[in-house]
């Protein structure tokens, strides 16, 4: 059996926009009203892209919803790390 070889990629940058789908209108309870947040295609994420919420990240098996305040940082091995405020 190959086990799988998971090694850090490069930084790309902090800029997404290669990842980002287009936008997407959301409701947020916070605000008590829609806004309109970019949506990103979750793959086309590279090492260091960093967003600020609102947004959305789309993927195969599940949607993430960076809220109003929040940060995701991609890191080296692709994880997506949010933080709060």
């Amino acid at each position: 059996m190959h086990k799988a070889d998971i090694g850090p990629t490069a930084d790309a940058g902090p800029n997404p926009s290669a990842a980002e789908l287009g936008r997407r209108d959301v409701w947020l309870r916070e605000i008590a009203a829609f806004v309109s947040c970019p949506l990103y295609d979750r793959e086309k994420l590279l090492a260091g892209n960093h967003i600020v919420g609102p947004a959305i990240v789309k993927q195969m098996d599940a949607t993430t919803l960076i809220v109003p305040g929040a940060t995701a940082t991609v890191d080296p091995y692709l994880n997506l790390l949010l933080e709060l405020p």
